[in-house]
């Protein structure tokens, strides 16, 4: 089985790991190889910067402010991303 995925520090990867699991255990399938995208709103290619100031303009400084801290904590701190769990699953991508 292949997935196909954008990379994201936030909810894709405990969802990949659960998915990962799920596909071993109940359904006896196993993915064998991913394809994993950036991530880019509507298929737009922005810089960091660009998008950051996207989210402050569109949802405000307290919205911005605990996205920021999530992206910081899991990203960068817990080295959270779909990558990781696969590489912890030995799944080639």
């Amino acid at each position: 089985m292949y997935l196909f995925t954008q990379d994201d520090p936030f909810y894709l990867p405990k969802i990949t790991s659960l998915f990962i699991q799920k596909l071993n255990q109940e359904l006896k399938y196993s993915l064998i190889y991913s394809i994993v995208t950036k991530p880019s709103p509507f298929g737009k290619k922005e810089t960091f910067i660009n998008k950051v100031m996207k989210v402050y303009k569109v949802f405000g400084l307290s919205f911005f402010l605990n996205y920021s801290i999530k992206y910081i904590f899991s990203k960068i701190i817990l080295r959270r991303s779909v990558i990781s769990v696969l590489k912890e699953n030995n799944i080639p991508k």
